[in-house]
């Protein structure tokens, strides 16, 4: 997406706790809102601040932006990309098989495995077994312990977003989802319309061509992006 803006908008990334393997992922969506305002006020002391993230990415952003109001700060821009929860409750093996995916997809690669193949095996089997086909779709140099600290950040970052309740906020919300698939476009809307119903100053709403993956580094969407931005 950076690469996708004007190249005098400055653009900064927060990596999840415990993606280093030195920590462990943290345990709720307040915890990570706080650890990352601490990190952006190292570059920015003081606001207005313009805040975005994908899928969890978009709760933890809405969480900095309730912080931040609340000491006093401003937000200019709050944007939420494809920040759903998801309808259905998943079982381990369909967690490790989401989690191989959003490697994969990131690469654009795609991951033919079934949730049958995983069902009997314990975690570190389930693990391994994806991990071998990972390795021969990407160009990554990683270990199987590597792998599993990883997947415990994935797992940890669905689990806080199950418990999570956004409070009321008093801002705007500027919300980005994919139009991609269509089957999910009605409860898209429903979601959609509860963060409405949050945000006193309104939401602004814009579907962008692609999938869940394929909206982030896509053209549409940093134009869109871009226009709030001003850049």
């Amino acid at each position: 997406m950076a690469r996708q803006l004007a190249m005098e908008q400055p653009f900064y990334g927060l990596q999840a706790v415990g993606v280093n393997g030195e920590s462990k992922p943290l345990t709720s969506i307040e915890d990570m809102a706080a650890t990352y305002i601490k990190a952006i006020q190292t570059v920015q002391p003081q606001g207005p601040y313009q805040l975005g993230g994908w899928c969890l990415g978009g709760f933890v952003a809405f969480e900095m932006a309730q912080q931040l109001l609340s000491s006093g700060q401003k937000i200019k821009l709050l944007a939420m990309i494809q920040s759903f929860i998801s309808a259905t409750k998943l079982d381990e093996a369909e967690e490790v098989i989401r989690f191989a995916r959003y490697l994969t997809h990131h690469f654009d690669k795609e991951l033919v495995v079934s949730v049958d193949e995983l069902q009997q095996l314990g975690l570190k089997d389930k693990l391994n077994y994806v991990f071998q086909k990972i390795l021969k779709l990407l160009p990554l140099e990683i270990s199987l312990e590597r792998m599993g600290q990883l997947f415990a950040v994935f797992q940890a970052a669905g689990q806080v977003e199950e418990i999570y309740v956004p409070q009321p906020y008093s801002g705007q919300i500027t919300f980005f989802y994919a139009e991609e698939p269509p089957e999910q476009l009605a409860e898209k809307q429903q979601q959609m319309q509860h963060w409405s119903s949050l945000a006193a100053g309104g939401i602004n709403i814009h579907k962008i061509p692609g999938d869940h993956f394929s909206i982030i580094p896509s053209e549409a969407l940093a134009k869109q992006l871009g226009l709030y931005l001003g850049c």
